[in-house]
């Protein structure tokens, strides 16, 4: 595990295109995505980025804190060497 994130309310955690090299665990708060078909929002013990980093694609969505959002980070490696 890399650590954590704090995001303040409306704070973006990543854009739509960057390259998705980490996996983000939302430990406490919430996070709204914002992609081509809607918007959805996630709460504490969902996971975001996890498809497209797993794939080696760019973020397919942009994410931004709802509020004050705390969020564990893990590398694209951490989770290939747990294979």
């Amino acid at each position: 595990m890399l650590g954590y994130r704090v995001l303040k309310k409306g704070e973006t955690l990543y854009s739509e295109g960057e390259s998705a090299d980490l996996i983000f665990i939302i430990e406490d708060g919430t996070v709204g995505l914002q992609t081509q078909t809607g918007n959805f929002n996630y709460e504490k013990g969902d996971i975001l980025g996890m498809f497209d980093c797993c794939i080696g694609r760019p973020y397919s969505a942009t994410a931004v804190a709802n509020d004050e959002a705390k969020l564990k980070m893990i590398s694209k490696q951490e989770q290939v060497n747990k294979l």
